[in-house]
């Protein structure tokens, strides 16, 4: 996926979203990378969620994940719409 692709999706994704509370934290987010400086909700975050996340992050990396389709699947009876 290219840098324009991967825009676009970023502004569809952003355009589904309908909490104030999420489009804050993607906000935070993005201009703390722009700034190159720690987002405040990173800031806000225990130790063990910070570890948590970077364990997270680090598994992402190595490839050690399921996609969102194959949850979607396998639990697709606790999913409504």
């Amino acid at each position: 996926m290219n840098t324009l692709d991967l825009k676009s999706n970023l502004h569809n994704l952003i355009d589904s979203i309908q909490e104030d509370v999420v489009l804050e934290a993607l906000q935070d987010v993005i201009q703390s990378f722009i700034k190159k400086e720690e987002p405040e909700l990173w800031k806000s975050l225990s130790e063990a969620e910070k570890n948590a996340i970077e364990e997270g992050l680090t598994q992402a990396e190595a490839g050690l994940v399921v996609s969102h389709k194959e949850v979607k699947s396998k639990y697709a009876k606790w999913f409504t719409k």
